[in-house]
């Protein structure tokens, strides 16, 4: 949608650099994150050769559309070595650590008075110390920057709150964090995510949802200097 505001080219790929990137080696890296255990000896399961005999049981439980990615030996490659790197951080420990607790790739549709609320959350868990909601980047900070996807983990904690206050359940601290898999990004410390900055949030989304319906989009300029695309974009 932005890339066709902006009048470019709609090729669903990066410019990072980076010799695997686009939508449909982001599409393989979540189904994987959605099931693997986090442990380095556990990824040739999900990636395996193609010569190996899971080859083509993985490749059948595949969606249909990240099939020919995961066909691609340097993708697949890429990935495990991504992955077996990120099996080494202190934050896949913590994840291996809370297995059981852990609930990915949740769909969720939430009414919000006269708004509906609806997405997919990569993962969230919640223990003794509250409720804990993540999203998986694979590619780094430059191209997807926090700030943007931020909010988008602002949407999945306010529609985690307004579930659990709908259900009665008890109030509990919530935070968020992007987690960047990509060798040399450093997972950013969780945000902690107040009360009152929960409401502001909610304010924020559905004034969104008004904007969104009355087609008015103004051009918000004080965005361009983190914009990944400010080089190409054709709006300014």
């Amino acid at each position: 949608r932005i890339a066709y505001r902006q009048g470019r080219s709609l090729d669903w790929t990066v410019k990072s650099g980076e010799s695997a990137s686009g939508a449909d080696f982001g599409s393989l890296a979540h189904w994987v994150l959605a099931r693997w255990d986090f442990d380095g000896t556990t990824l040739a399961e999900w990636l395996p050769e193609a010569e190996e005999p899971r080859f083509s049981l993985v490749h059948r439980m595949l969606p249909p559309g990240v099939r020919a990615e995961f066909r691609r030996g340097a993708a697949r490659r890429e990935l495990r070595e991504m992955l077996s790197r990120f099996a080494r951080t202190e934050t896949a420990r913590t994840l291996r650590s809370r297995e059981g607790a852990l609930l990915r790739e949740v769909p969720f549709r939430v009414q919000d008075g006269d708004l509906l609320l609806v997405g997919s959350i990569d993962l969230f868990y919640e223990d003794e110390n509250g409720l804990h909601v993540r999203d998986w980047k694979t590619t780094a900070e430059a191209f997807a920057p926090s700030e943007y996807y931020g909010a988008q983990l602002d949407f999945y904690a306010y529609a985690l709150s307004r579930y659990r206050a709908q259900k009665k359940a008890p109030a509990t601290p919530l935070d968020k964090a992007i987690i960047y898999i990509r060798p040399g990004e450093k997972t950013a410390s969780p945000v902690h995510i107040t009360e009152d900055a929960t409401r502001a949030i909610g304010a924020r989304i559905h004034e969104a949802a008004r904007v969104a319906l009355s087609g008015a989009f103004d051009r918000q300029l004080d965005k361009c200097g983190t914009c990944p695309w400010r080089k190409d974009c054709l709006g300014r």
